[in-house]
């Protein structure tokens, strides 16, 4: 049995004063009468009577001790059944917009949950995650109900459908957040061991409430440890799960569009898949499902600027599904002005570039013309023009920053892989010789964004990008004729992504499908197997009562263990005290 305050155990000690005081009660004296004969034939009559007499006093003990037991027990505050240390895993992925049952499934899970929270004891112990195209943590292990309840209410949908559902990765991640392993990597496979480590223990359970539209659901539901709690009803549905597009950087005239179509009947599905660019269909095909499966088609296509929409020509039960649309990025074409004494390796990766019509002069002009890129090679102006520019080794000071003396150490030790400039770079090792020292000047500090983009290992500034209202600015130091970074791939994706970033384009960012018309756009209505999991009636958390039972049944179910051991003890010291006291039995 488990205790929420053993140390009250020691309560159980004053047992042997009231031993001793057994051992040393008074006892009456023998006195002879004149009327003793009447006594004796009085209890002569009464033998049974008699035999109580010689064991009312054990018994009186006895009974004493038992209620010293139960109201020493109740003291420790016995857990039946022990501390509960639970992750509760809420799937907000884009399935779960569905409003099949309740408002939405997502609502119904979150309600779900809320009911387990009113369900804790002081002892437990909730963490709550989040599994939609990434896994969430809106909170770990407490205790603190409101907390909890702010943590699930904060849950949002996932829209539009970036990916597929992380169910499994959150699971997974539970169990390390159970076995206190957080840092440790992801077992493989879906068994007890796996999520687990190994390190199970009772009263560790992971619930899951989702539709169950997930690869491995079955396999989940089966897993010692996870309950699934499934939301949602069985319908047949086919729907746009993913719809992602991007130019091709090659020829950027082009699109490659990824689509990808669930059916969730159980029997053959055929319907047309249009895709149009405004009011032009550039693409019609026909798919065909023999039953629940999954269809994925990579095209490329040519595309104007604006939006493309693919869309199911099907009559079901969900048919905002059906359609999505997805805005395109506009080709990125850029016309660039180099000012540069003739460095061959920029003036060949700007030639080379598609993307790219250069023009190239040593001397920078009076005027930035409006619509041009700028790069200068060495020497900038002072100050700066108000236009998009990139800085390759400069060589003096500016209004933005201020040329120290070179750096002994060149090699990049660190790169911010956040930003879009350093999408599919990865300088680690790289030597920039002739670096020198980057210190910005209060203006840079005011008018603009200043993000360092790489370091070296003391920490000076390599890449520096400067996000200021009249234009953004990346200044890349390092001398090109010296270093090693024009002999790497990374250097024309490097300052392809300067070039981007500097003219407002993020081409590593996947447009992704939005909803046509409908808010809350859902991924599919998921056929959930019809063994998966548990209804939801059949959580219960300790200490909460089950459905359909009475107002009056279930007060008496959430009353706590130590409250019925307090009254056991005074039931039967009231009884002891009738029999032995009152002499009821005397």
């Amino acid at each position: 049995m488990n205790f929420g305050n053993p140390p009250a155990l020691l309560w159980g000690l004053l047992i042997i004063p009231v031993l001793i005081l057994y051992r040393r009660r008074i006892r009456l004296r023998r006195e002879v009468t004149a009327t003793n004969f009447l006594w004796e034939r009085v209890f002569a009559k009464e033998p049974l009577r008699m035999a109580w007499q010689k064991y009312r006093h054990i018994f009186s003990l006895l009974v004493q001790t038992v209620a010293m037991a139960l109201l020493v027990i109740a003291l420790a505050e016995p857990l039946l059944p022990g501390p509960q240390r639970i992750v509760v895993v809420v799937d907000n992925s884009a399935s779960m917009n569905a409003d099949d049952v309740g408002p939405s499934r997502l609502l119904l899970a979150k309600e779900t949950a809320l009911k387990m929270v009113d369900g804790l004891r002081d002892c437990d112990r909730m963490a709550v995650l989040s599994a939609g195209d990434a896994v969430g943590v809106p909170c770990t292990f407490t205790s603190d109900k409101p907390m909890l309840r702010r943590a699930i209410e904060s849950i949002r949908p996932t829209r539009p459908p970036k990916g597929t559902t992380q169910v499994d990765a959150a699971v997974r991640l539970a169990g390390r957040m159970l076995a206190e392993k957080p840092g440790a990597p992801d077992a493989e496979g879906l068994s007890a061991e796996a999520i687990f480590h190994g390190q199970r223990r009772p009263g560790w359970k992971i619930v899951l409430i989702s539709d169950g539209g997930f690869d491995g659901a079955k396999e989940m539901a089966a897993v010692d440890g996870v309950e699934v709690v499934r939301v949602g009803k069985p319908t047949g549905n086919v729907a746009i799960a993913r719809l992602h597009a991007r130019r091709n950087i090659a020829n950027p005239h082009k699109c490659r569009v990824l689509i990808e179509v669930r059916s969730f009947a159980d029997g053959p599905v055929e319907c047309p898949l249009v895709v149009s660019s405004g009011e032009k269909t550039i693409h019609t095909e026909t798919i065909q499902f023999s039953g629940n499966g999954r269809w994925q088609g990579l095209f490329e296509m040519v595309c104007g600027e604006g939006g493309l929409t693919a869309g199911l020509d099907i009559d079901d039960k969900y048919p905002f599904d059906n359609k999505a649309a997805v805005d395109i990025l506009p080709p990125g074409l850029h016309e660039v002005l180099v000012v540069t004494p003739g460095d061959r390796y920029l003036k060949s990766v700007l030639e080379a570039n598609r993307l790219v019509t250069a023009h190239f002069t040593e001397e920078p002009l009076p005027a930035v013309p409006p619509g041009l890129l700028m790069v200068y090679h060495g020497k900038a102006p002072n100050p700066l023009p108000g236009a998009p520019t990139l800085v390759v080794d400069p060589a003096g000071s500016t209004d933005l920053w201020e040329l120290g003396e070179p750096l002994e150490d060149t090699s990049v030790a660190w790169q911010d892989d956040t930003s879009p400039v350093m999408n599919d770079v990865r300088l680690a090792g790289v030597q920039l010789p002739g670096a020198k020292q980057i210190r910005l000047t209060e203006k840079a500090e005011k008018t603009g964004k200043v993000t360092i983009l790489a370091k070296n290992t003391d920490g000076d500034p390599l890449i520096v990008a400067i996000d200021r209202p009249a234009g953004r600015v990346v200044i890349l130091s390092g001398d090109l004729q010296t270093g090693s970074l024009p002999l790497r791939t990374v250097f024309p994706i490097l300052i392809t992504n300067c070039l981007d970033w500097v003219a407002g384009i993020d081409r590593g960012a996947e447009a992704s499908a939005s909803p046509a018309d409908r808010p809350g756009f859902a991924e599919g209505d998921i056929r959930v197997p019809a063994d998966l999991g548990i209804d939801v009636s059949e959580v219960v958390m300790p200490g909460q009562p089950p459905d359909g039972i009475g107002p009056a049944t279930a007060m008496l179910y959430r009353l706590p263990p130590w409250l019925y051991l307090v009254i056991a003890a005074a039931v039967i010291l009231t009884l002891e005290y009738c029999l032995y006291q009152r002499r009821w039995m005397t």
